[in-house]
């Protein structure tokens, strides 16, 4: 069955929600937090995480995960100077 729009708005909204939810929880993501390396706090924070945009802790590990490497990506594309759109005729 196909996305609707409405369900793709839920699913930017949901997204967007997770993101915010993870950046405010810097124990997940920063290597310099104190917390980054005690399993406990951030196994805490991801439940609260999951609590705040009220889905499975771990479906929001894997989005998580899935929208940082496409970002890591992306930006590693742009720095080197890929467009996505192929090379232009000559080069």
């Amino acid at each position: 069955m196909p996305k609707t729009r409405q369900s793709n708005d839920q699913d930017d909204s949901w997204e967007e929600r997770l993101i915010e939810a993870v950046y405010l929880r810097s124990s997940i993501y920063d290597l310099k937090d104190p917390d980054y390396s005690r399993t406990k706090k951030k196994n805490q924070a991801w439940k609260d995480v999951a609590e705040e945009v009220m889905k499975p802790e771990a479906i929001c590990r894997t989005r998580w995960r899935s929208l940082r490497d496409h970002f890591k990506k992306k930006e590693a594309d742009m720095k080197s100077g890929k467009s996505g759109k192929g090379l232009e005729e000559g080069e």
